[in-house]
Parts: structure tokens; C-alpha cells; sequence
């Protein structure tokens, strides 16, 4: 990385300094940056970044089964549990968000010209 990608992504604050260190993802190869890219356009910030990496998000954590608790970013069951109480979350998010009316969902007589 350049010093100015350091200092950067330093600001930012993505991130641990052995993890910005390492350019590549050991898994896909790809780089950190083109990673991080991605995740922005995919409409996640800085901040989502650092709460998914440290399972930190108070919305997430306060809808965890069983109520608020701090979770462990290093073990697995916690991760998951962290990940499908964002995904439930996620997905609540997006049916509140969405309108239609009863007319547009109940099925009508269909109505057939003859000619």
C-alpha cells in the first residue's frame, strides 16, 4: 500500500493495523481495496465495516434472541448468531418498506372477450 492508502484508510478507521497491512484477502485473492469498494457500493460505510467486523451494532445486538448482549467476534456461533439477527433485521426493514395495496394483491374474475 501507498503511505497515502495507509493514512486513508487509518482515518477511516477500517480496520486493524495487521489487517490493513495484508493487500489481499488470503481466500479470494481479491484486493482489500476492490473488497472495501464493493462493500460501499453496496451501500455499507466505514462504520457498518467496523460494526460487522466487531459485532457491534446496538440495532443488531438489541434484537438478538434472548435480548442485548455482547457478542464474541471470534467465535463462530456468535458470528452467525450476529449475522442472521442482521439478516432477519434486514429483511423486516425491507417488507416495512414496501406498499401495496390489498386491490393489487386479490386475484380477480378474468374477464375474456369473444370476438
Amino acid at each position: 500500500m501507498t503511505e497515502g492508502e495507509i493514512l486513508r484508510c487509518a482515518q477511516t478507521g477500517m480496520g486493524e493495523w495487521t489487517e490493513l497491512s495484508e493487500e489481499y484477502c488470503p481466500d479470494t485473492n481479491a484486493s482489500l481495496s476492490f473488497i472495501m469498494t464493493q462493500l460501499e457500493h453496496a451501500g455499507l460505510t466505514p462504520v457498518d465495516v467496523r460494526h460487522i467486523e466487531y459485532l457491534t451494532d446496538r440495532t443488531v445486538l438489541l434484537e438478538l434472541p434472548g435480548g442485548f448482549r455482547w457478542l464474541k467476534r471470534n467465535l463462530r456461533q456468535d458470528v452467525i448468531l450476529y449475522f442472521e439477527t442482521f439478516a432477519n433485521l434486514l429483511e423486516d426493514q425491507l417488507i416495512a418498506s414496501v406498499d401495496i395495496e390489498i386491490d393489487d394483491i386479490i386475484c380477480k374474475k378474468p374477464q375474456f372477450v369473444l370476438c
